[in-house]
């Protein structure tokens, strides 16, 4: 609101409607107020509710006044034949909302970790391109594990890892530079191809969006190559080809749980195709640390 990124619980405290079905609207001040659409209740950047519109009962119906609450509590008020309820007045606010490489991020929690590195985004010269979100019936675990199994050339290569993530260098299959790829559990990848003469980023991005179900966006960044040409061209659809392969394969697999196992199987036994690349059981395990299981 007014220019700063702000996000709530989607639900009103009156009567739990949802607030995403609001409107911005501006205080007698003129500052900014979320307005919840069905009962009117009103409430300013930090969550506080400052109006609430209610019917006056002891009126007779179809009469309503307001009233403006300050403090924690915001009274009694009889919802139906339920009897009176203790109503708070303000909205859980998200811990972190910022906009980066052209996404807004939200830490609906305590983040874990940080934001994803995607410096080839953040290059002034780079050109850039974003993909069409696309909505996969698959986990965001499912997607990134499959993202960084896809054969990167060799399998040999050096894998590490640190408190947060794990990263891969592998040697290109036609030996014409390396691939870097790192990931962690932020429900992202990014992918960091060094050429003799350019040097391109990918970043794989997951919204969860219900169990099972997951948007994923895609974005690459490039110095080195001309907007338009060819090779970026070719470049960009054999990365939209070899995602859309991922997600397919994603969409194949029974269990919606990421398997954090370091074998072949997922959880509940269905086979996970052939044997995680070494990048990929190092995420998973550092993805079932993160989850607090113990280490298999």
């Amino acid at each position: 609101m007014d220019g700063v990124l702000t996000a709530f619980d989607d639900h009103c405290p009156h009567q739990q409607s949802p607030l995403s079905a609001g409107s911005v609207s501006r205080a007698e001040d003129g500052s900014a107020r979320l307005l919840c659409a069905f009962h009117g209740w009103r409430f300013d950047p930090a969550g506080q509710c400052d109006l609430m519109p209610e019917e006056d009962r002891g009126h007779g119906g179809g009469h309503h006044h307001h009233h403006r609450w300050h403090g924690k509590r915001a009274g009694h008020h009889r919802q139906g034949d339920r009897g009176p309820h203790a109503l708070g007045t303000s909205l859980r606010a998200a811990h972190g909302v910022v906009e980066r490489y052209g996404l807004i991020w939200l830490a609906a929690d305590e983040p874990r970790a940080p934001l994803p590195e995607f410096p080839e985004w953040e290059d002034g010269a780079a050109g850039r391109a974003a993909g069409q979100g696309v909505t996969v019936r698959a986990s965001a675990g499912q997607v990134i594990d499959g993202f960084l199994g896809r054969a990167a050339g060799a399998e040999a290569g050096a894998v590490t890892a640190d408190e947060w993530r794990v990263t891969g260098t592998f040697v290109r299959a036609d030996r014409a530079g390396l691939v870097i790829k790192t990931a962690g559990p932020h429900a992202s990848a990014h992918v960091r191809l060094e050429l003799a003469a350019a040097t391109i980023g990918m970043l794989v991005s997951c919204q969860p969006e219900d169990w099972g179900t997951t948007r994923v966006y895609q974005l690459i960044a490039h110095s080195g190559l001309a907007s338009g040409t060819a090779a970026m061209a070719e470049f960009a659809r054999d990365e939209a080809r070899a995602l859309a392969a991922d997600l397919a394969a994603a969409e194949g697999l029974a269990a919606a749980a990421g398997p954090l196992g370091p074998g072949r199987e997922v959880p509940g036994g269905q086979p996970a195709g052939p044997r995680a690349s070494q990048l990929s059981v190092a995420w998973r395990r550092l993805m079932a640390k993160a989850a607090g299981l113990p280490p298999g």
